[in-house]
């Protein structure tokens, strides 16, 4: 299976504009959708990775690409040129109690300190996670303003 690109791909969607409408015009959503894809030889296969993604998503939502308004497709290269050498799209390190309702919380212990991203907050991933956290966050800081 190396280096083949498969028909169908697994996928992640997150919709974070299920979360801040704002995000996409009305009447419209912002999908993101993700896929596990090799660091070696996807410049090769590029064209067959976003092919064989857009199928999938084609399958899980009928019409999907006439109604696509936009498109932006980032690859390894891109992640790498943000994190480093083979960079993860997970962000920091964490063990595994330290997952799911265990993230580290929006309000850290040190008055003052918030974080946010796809690693802090209660539930979700990735998008979907950052989104929520920043909202949940934007709102103590508005509360603790009041």
């Amino acid at each position: 299976m190396e280096g083949e690109v498969p028909d169908k791909v697994d996928l992640f969607i997150p919709i974070p504009s299920n979360y801040d409408p704002e995000l996409a015009p009305k009447g419209k959503q912002l999908i993101i959708a993700g896929t596990a894809v090799p660091w070696e030889n996807f410049e090769k296969n590029r064209e067959k990775w976003i092919s064989s993604t857009m199928e999938t998503l084609e399958e899980i939502f009928p019409k999907f690409q006439n109604n696509l308004m936009w498109m932006e497709v980032t690859t390894p290269k891109d992640i790498e040129s943000i994190g480093g050498k083979e960079a993860s799209v997970v962000g920091v390190s964490q063990t595994v109690d330290q997952t799911g309702v265990n993230r580290p919380a929006t309000s850290l212990p040190i008055e003052g300190l918030y974080v946010v991203g796809g690693d802090a907050g209660g539930w979700g991933i990735g998008t979907e996670l950052a989104a929520k956290s920043a909202i949940d966050c934007s709102k103590i800081i508005l509360k603790l303003k009041k």
